[in-house]
């Protein structure tokens, strides 16, 4: 058995209690994982710092510490999809906008294919189906 999308969220004024606190959290999350019988994909898992370009590198110059789960260490990345929504370590939305907008034009693509073919209510629905739920999605943020 597996759990999907488990996120965890802490946040301290010092990296050196940050590490202390994901530490405990990832220990408590192992333990309940071990304890509900499922399993946790540390190659799947990893871990992102949110803060100012400031913060960031000074997290970069003093980041010897390596996140691990069980002995295995966990991949910093520089931005994560979480629920359909890509978030970056400065919560910016630039990467998000991009990856929406390739997904719309896609769905104005086959819309545009399908035109000629179908008629005006069948486009509707088309765009109802393909378009308008991505534009929709998580739009009260």
């Amino acid at each position: 058995m597996f759990a999907d999308d488990t996120t965890i969220t802490t946040s301290c004024r010092s990296i050196t209690f940050l590490h202390r606190e994901v530490k405990h959290d990832f220990n408590s999350i192992q333990n309940w994982f071990i304890a509900n019988q499922l399993s946790l994909n540390v190659l799947k898992t990893e871990y992102l710092y949110c803060a100012s370009d400031f913060n960031l590198a000074n997290i970069g110059a003093s980041n010897t510490d390596i996140v691990k789960i069980g002995g295995e260490p966990i991949s910093r990345v520089q931005s994560t999809k979480s629920l359909g929504v890509m978030l970056d370590q400065r919560l910016g939305w630039d990467e998000h906008v991009d990856s929406l907008c390739k997904r719309v034009s896609s769905g104005l693509a086959a819309l545009k294919q399908a035109r000629r073919y179908v008629p005006q209510n069948t486009l509707i629905t088309i765009y109802k189906s393909l378009i308008e739920p991505l534009l929709d999605y998580c739009d009260v943020v």
